[in-house]
């Protein structure tokens, strides 16, 4: 029998799929679609898991779902449950070169997820897997995470055990152009306000507040600080093109009010200019529209803006198809896996357009 070693969680010579945080060996997996990817030979796979402060808050809806992949197939999804739990993913009678992947599937602020140990029967490191053919950032809301894409209907309220950002059209999108993708969203968030009920701005529940931090995510774990205290590090991952799906939240609070209407406006054309700052040459594509277009002039506007004043000309708009009820309702009146096929479908040509991919 190969001998058993373990590897840390934060491993250098893995692949990093999207924006993760390494501390005391425990990587952390905060936002939609994190993890790690890594080549091995061996005929035995298991890996060890932490859990943050949502466990010990015994608040299942918030739990941290996730999956894991050997050769791309899906062998394994869940929430954690536990403190700490070891998951075999793999064991075969010969020993064989696979792929395994390990993603967090569920959004950051209710939870995240820490990857302890990389167990093998091997005599040989894991070693990253390739980049592939491009590259591409995703900056959204509750569509981007996948919001209760697996709930039965759209009566059905949000916990995370129906949340999977696999099944949402920025990572169908990205799989369809072979792209590597990072992805940085949030349920409720907005540009100038999160959702609202009481026509009252939420100015906490903003992307741009927490865009150049690791992430926002509420829970703990023993002295790690808070993740959204924590600078992302931009080198990590230079992006080709950069998807900017924002304003669904805001038009709860914008409403038909021009004076609100123009404050997303100037709002969207500073976040633009922090994009831009932080992403040198990468296309910027503003998209809007899969569950409403009522701001999309507004983004129109604030592209040209944006222009007219930066002379920056790679900045493009595109507006989405708005859902059909007949495809079906995910969670809270989300979008269905039908509805994110199409979306996907649709993004992907307009982008092959843009980028000339």
């Amino acid at each position: 029998m190969l001998p058993r070693k373990e590897w840390s969680g934060d491993y250098s010579d893995v692949k990093q799929i999207g924006r993760t945080y390494s501390k005391d060996g425990i990587r952390w997996l905060a936002l939609s679609g994190s993890g790690i990817e890594f080549y091995c030979e061996t005929d035995f796979v298991e890996i060890a898991f932490v859990s943050d402060s949502s466990v010990c808050e015994q608040n299942e809806e918030n739990y941290a779902r996730y999956a894991m992949y050997i050769n791309d197939e899906l062998v394994f999804c869940d929430t954690l449950k536990e403190e700490q739990k070891t998951v075999k993913i793999f064991e075969n009678v010969n020993k064989q070169e696979i792929k395994v992947r390990i993603l967090k599937i569920s959004e950051a602020p209710q939870s995240m997820i820490g990857i302890e140990k990389i167990i093998l029967h091997s005599d040989l490191s894991p070693k990253k897997t390739e980049d592939l053919s491009h590259k591409i950032e995703f900056i959204g809301d509750s569509i981007t995470c996948g919001y209760g894409v697996d709930a039965e209907n759209e009566l059905v309220h949000f916990t995370t055990a129906t949340e999977d950002v696999t099944k949402a059209y920025a990572y169908l999108t990205a799989k369809a152009l072979h792209s590597d993708y990072s992805m940085v969203s949030y349920s409720g968030y907005g540009i100038v306000s999160g959702y609202t009920e009481n026509d009252k701005k939420d100015s906490v529940q903003i992307v741009p507040k927490y865009y150049q931090s690791v992430a926002r995510c509420f829970g703990t774990y023993k002295d790690l600080p808070l993740l959204e205290n924590i600078p992302w590090d931009f080198s990590k991952y230079i992006p080709e093109l950069i998807i900017l799906n924002l304003g669904t939240n805001d038009t709860t609070y914008c409403k038909d009010i021009k004076e609100r209407h123009e404050e997303y406006l100037e709002e969207y054309v500073k976040f633009l200019k922090v994009i831009r700052e932080k992403n040198k040459d990468a296309t910027i594509l503003c998209v809007l529209g899969l569950m409403g277009a009522t701001l999309y002039p507004m983004v129109e506007q604030a592209v040209a803006f944006y222009q007219k004043e930066t002379k920056d000309e790679n900045v493009v708009t595109f507006q989405l198809t708005e859902q059909d009820r007949e495809d079906g309702y995910g969670a809270d009146w989300h979008p269905s896996i039908v509805t994110h096929r199409k979306a996907a479908k649709q993004l992907t040509e307009e982008i092959k357009k843009v980028m000339g991919w």
